[in-house]
């Protein structure tokens, strides 16, 4: 993680059930950038989590040194059931940037979003509970 993860593609999967569907975590042990990951024509059955980027997540020494996440990509996505579709907590200094939700439609969920130091989190033809939601998101916290 700390030399860097991109161009990561995973396309053409179907996953079952469990804790968190696509779940991406960095503490500041680590540092490294994330970036260009594509995943897409997924289908979905039922997950707590559907989208869960634990940015902040607790690190043993805490190094100072923040991880990036950036110019990812969601597409084509069928779910089921989610009980949160998108939860992102980064740190303020290093917020999670660019990411794209497009063409995803969730027959159920509980809770929309929570963002937590979020940058430009884009929308295009997403269906969450029979509603369309088109646009960009950013937040400290919502």
């Amino acid at each position: 993680m700390s030399g860097g993860i991109s161009h990561v593609y995973i396309t053409d999967n179907v996953l079952r059930k469990g804790k968190a569907a696509f779940r991406f975590k960095g503490s500041l042990d680590r540092g490294g950038l994330v970036e260009h990951i594509r995943i897409r024509n997924m289908k979905i059955a039922e997950f707590d989590e559907l989208f869960w980027f634990q940015l902040n997540y607790p690190g043993v020494i805490e190094g100072g040194h923040p991880s990036i996440y950036r110019d990812i990509v969601f597409e084509n996505i069928e779910v089921e059931k989610a009980g949160v579709v998108f939860e992102a907590h980064a740190y303020k200094e290093m917020p999670l940037q660019n990411v794209l939700l497009k063409n995803i439609t969730i027959k159920k969920a509980d809770k929309n979003f929570v963002l937590d130091h979020v940058k430009g989190l884009k929308l295009e033809n997403v269906i969450i509970n029979g509603t369309k939601f088109d646009g960009e998101l950013s937040g400290p916290s919502s």
